[in-house]
């Protein structure tokens, strides 16, 4: 078990580097100045982005302040700042985000620095995983990361290719999966029926998206980030994105799998402690006993998980009944629709895989 840990970790930190240095799969390059695509920087203008902090103001106009910035690197450069709706503050000490213009020199203020906090909450997860659940859980995490990097620059670029969201999602799915669960548990039966029904269960709910978003006819321009993709991609990519409706599938694939493996994982772990107590458990008992167990976690964890997608939405949900007028009409609006189904399609996904999952283990843990 420990070599195929071992194994399994230099796996994904071997995937991790491979694709941050050579991973090329963006589209050709469009007759325009950028990407449209938010996570990473990739422009043809001049302009570049640094971190620095605010150590005086040289100057105050009407509209605008010009400051002494000392960057990340030691320089201190003068940048402006403008006016704007939401000011930033520009006391001694704020950490700030500039542009700056390679060709001229002019440093802007475009906005507050904000990724060391993100890095100092790291840092406090990483050694709590560490304390709390050991290198086994740390593992685990690499292998999320790895997962993390591979939605980033392989499945999102592809699908801004012009490839099929749901295909992509599936292999996502299948390869996230295993990478996590084996990388944690090592390979076993435990794992391996956690694995297949992980897997089953992610289908079932992919297949419920396919029956009932066009039932619904559900296509997601109700939703800003859809028009946006929807505008970006035919005016400023070389492929412009059409399978929307197979993209929020993805979404809720994506969504409700790391819960699914939660389960599946619990209920078969319980199933290997009973055989382990009991080696001579029948078939039919050991599934009764998991299928108890499982019952337990999933009315839990269904609890987690609509509280999680609710809050989520909760800003949404805010923002636009504003505008609905009665709720037959909130009911049946289509971004309602989507949150609601993404609730009752998870949680219908993980009660699937308590019995999925315990009875591949019965199979697998015991001969008869």
């Amino acid at each position: 078990m420990k070599k195929s840990r071992i194994f399994f970790f230099i796996f994904n930190f071997s995937f991790l580097i491979f694709n941050c240095l050579y991973s090329d799969s963006w589209p050709e390059k469009p007759d325009y100045d950028f990407y449209a695509h938010p996570l990473l920087e990739i422009s043809k203008s001049n302009d570049r982005f640094a971190i620095g902090r605010v150590i005086d103001t040289v100057e105050k106009q009407e509209q605008k302040e010009i400051l002494n910035i000392k960057l990340s690197d030691g320089k201190i450069v003068k940048a402006e700042t403008y006016e704007s709706e939401v000011p930033i503050p520009t006391k001694k000490g704020t950490p700030v985000l500039l542009s700056r213009n390679k060709s001229s020199g002019k440093a802007v203020v475009v906005d507050y620095a904000r990724s060391s906090y993100l890095l100092i909450l790291a840092g406090v997860f990483i050694f709590l995983v560490l304390i709390i659940g050991g290198i086994k859980k740390l593992t685990g995490f690499v292998a999320i990361c790895v997962g993390i990097i591979f939605v980033i620059f392989i499945f999102l670029p592809l699908i801004l290719r012009g490839w099929s969201p749901l295909f992509l999602t599936v292999i996502s799915v299948i390869l996230i999966t295993v990478s996590v669960i084996i990388s944690i548990n090592g390979l076993n039966k435990k794992t391996s029926s956690a694995i297949i029904g992980t897997i089953l269960s992610s289908i079932f709910v992919m297949i419920l998206g396919l029956i009932f978003y066009p039932l619904a006819h559900i296509n997601g321009f109700s939703l800003e980030p859809i028009q946006m993709l929807n505008y970006f991609s035919k005016n400023y990519t070389s492929f412009p994105f059409e399978k929307f409706s197979e993209l929020l599938i993805s979404v809720l694939l994506i969504g409700v799998t790391g819960i699914i493996i939660d389960v599946a994982v619990c209920v078969a772990s319980i199933m290997e402690e009973l055989v382990s107590k009991n080696s001579q458990i029948a078939r039919k008992q050991l599934l009764s006993l998991g299928l108890k167990a499982g019952r337990e976690i999933a009315a839990t964890v269904s609890n987690t998980l609509i509280l999680a997608y609710f809050g989520s939405e909760l800003l949404l949900i805010l923002a636009t009944t504003l505008s609905i007028k009665s709720y037959t009409q909130l009911f049946n609006n289509e971004w309602f629709f989507i949150v609601a189904f993404q609730m009752l399609a998870g949680s219908i996904g993980f009660f699937v895989a308590v019995p999925l999952t315990a009875l591949v283990a019965g199979f697998l843990m015991v001969k008869k």
